[in-house]
């Protein structure tokens, strides 16, 4: 495995691709051909925004030029802002890597482009019960496994960066809710340093007061610390019967709380 380090605030020039494929044992007559269409591969990375660009392999022909027998791109959904003409060209089965995106994931990237500069979600619909919209990384990963092992069914993914969160949480949490068979949502994220909780929050309450959500059977936990969480703490009591919770509930308490009331509402 041979790496040739590239400055992305400069361009990848055939010359130091010449040296790379030398070094990687190419020879001469060869080195100057491959290093043209590895350059070429850099050049099309970065004006596609991808992700990855794999060529496997690079063929010679018995004429002596060189194709690219077969090729696999990841594309960043991430910038597809920037590359409208690319995402009009995924077909349906590029969907989120393993299916076609459902009507809520599609419902979800459409509420993402509304600032794809801020707060960017990521965002898988799996066959569950409980609304899991708990963020930050490995805070979300751990309290899905949670969930598992208190023996809940997460109905989802997701994963949205720090900003300005008001708007993206509210249409978020009313999209969420019309997927069927939800029993109950639970949201929460890691305490925050520099995120302001009652931003989060206010989106939130503000979907919570449109929806009519009997909570005895739909139950909502809430858990958020960190700036402004005095702030959110106040604006979830307009919200009776939703719960909220501080960094004095642990998220395995929090997780472990859903799935209760959960079962609860099903045993109504």
């Amino acid at each position: 495995l041979f790496e040739l380090p590239v400055d992305i605030t400069r361009d990848l020039e055939v010359y130091q691709c010449i040296d790379f494929i030398e070094t990687a044992g190419i020879e001469s007559g060869l080195a100057l051909r491959c290093a043209r269409a590895v350059r070429s591969a850099y050049q099309a990375f970065r004006a596609a925004d991808a992700r990855m660009v794999e060529i496997n392999p690079l063929a010679e022909l018995a004429d002596g030029n060189l194709v690219a027998g077969s090729a696999a791109v990841v594309l960043d959904e991430q910038a597809f802002f920037r590359q409208p003409e690319l995402e009009k060209k995924l077909g349906e089965e590029q969907g989120n890597g393993w299916r076609p995106l459902t009507t809520l994931e599609r419902t979800v990237r459409e509420i993402d482009a509304i600032d794809p500069h801020a707060c960017m979600i990521r965002f898988n619909e799996l066959d569950g019960d409980i609304a899991f919209l708990i963020s930050g990384g490995g805070y979300g990963l751990s309290a899905f496994e949670q969930i598992h092992r208190e023996g809940g069914r997460p109905a989802m993914t997701f994963d949205i960066t720090p900003g300005p969160f008001e708007e993206k949480m509210y249409r978020i949490v009313k999209a969420v809710y019309e997927k069927p068979g939800l029993r109950g949502m639970v949201l929460s994220a890691n305490v925050s340093n520099f995120a302001r909780v009652d931003r989060r929050v206010a989106g939130i309450v503000r979907a919570l007061k449109e929806l009519d959500i009997d909570y005895e059977r739909f139950p909502v936990i809430v858990r958020y610390d960190g700036p402004g969480a005095e702030e959110g703490r106040k604006m979830m009591a307009e919200v009776p019967g939703a719960e909220m919770y501080g960094a004095e509930t642990t998220i395995e308490e929090i997780c472990k709380r859903i799935v209760e009331r959960v079962h609860e509402a099903k045993a109504r």
